[in-house]
């Protein structure tokens, strides 16, 4: 089973513009995050997903719905996704069980 970790830093929210993770959990659109082509393929409709915010120490977890395209890239030319998903509800913190790397993202298949 495959699990897409997003990470919602709070310093990108009044740095960046970027949504927060009260945000996020409401609309349930993890918008723009850069997902390498390779670990995308991994996370299909149904997967599992974890939203986490670890400077407020928040965590939801629920469903991958879909990964759609935004037609936009980093500079290093990977392309971006929003990450729409289902089922979302808050449970107690936990770390994700490895480091984000430097697209806020983490896959996990066990």
């Amino acid at each position: 089973m495959t699990t897409l970790y997003l990470n919602v830093p709070r310093d990108k929210v009044d740095g960046e513009g970027k949504k927060s993770y009260e945000d996020t959990l409401g609309s349930a659109i993890g918008s723009g995050y850069a997902i390498p082509m390779g670990q995308a393929m991994q996370c299909a409709a149904g997967s599992n997903v974890v939203l986490l915010c670890q400077a407020t120490g928040q965590r939801a977890q629920g469903k991958i719905k879909a990964l759609k395209l935004t037609g936009e890239k980093t500079g290093s030319g990977m392309v971006r996704y929003d990450i729409y998903m289902e089922d979302l509800a808050a449970v107690p913190y936990c770390p994700a069980p490895a480091s984000f790397g430097r697209t806020g993202i983490l896959v996990v298949t066990t």
